[in-house]
């Protein structure tokens, strides 16, 4: 599966909303790894997934649905890592060159 679901509470029931399905870039040949958090950033709107190898960051829009602001492509199905705690930064392990790499969460 290559899509994020979104499902919302609607009177005490999760129902899933398919107009808010996110669509992640398809690279069936490789396997997906749960080495990498889902982490919710309110404050700054963002999300970020990794997915097979890339990195997403979504934001949400003011209609509800969400959107790929940018991706990053790890080269490697195998990396790890986290945002800082006022999520200014992504950090992760690049498992490709063995080196730890981090960028700069723009706000625009």
């Amino acid at each position: 599966m290559n899509d994020i679901l979104i499902f919302e509470l609607q009177n005490g029931v999760f129902k899933q909303n398919s107009n808010k399905t996110i669509t992640l870039i398809k690279k069936d040949e490789y396997e997906d790894n749960d080495l990498f958090p889902i982490i919710n950033n309110k404050d700054r709107n963002i999300i970020l997934i990794r997915h097979k190898r890339h990195i997403y960051l979504i934001r949400q829009l003011k209609d509800g649905t969400f959107n790929i602001y940018t991706s990053l492509d790890c080269q490697t199905h195998k990396s790890n890592g986290t945002k800082t705690n006022n999520g200014q930064y992504l950090v992760f392990l690049d498992n490709k060159y063995e080196i730890y790499s981090s960028y700069e969460i723009l706000n625009k």
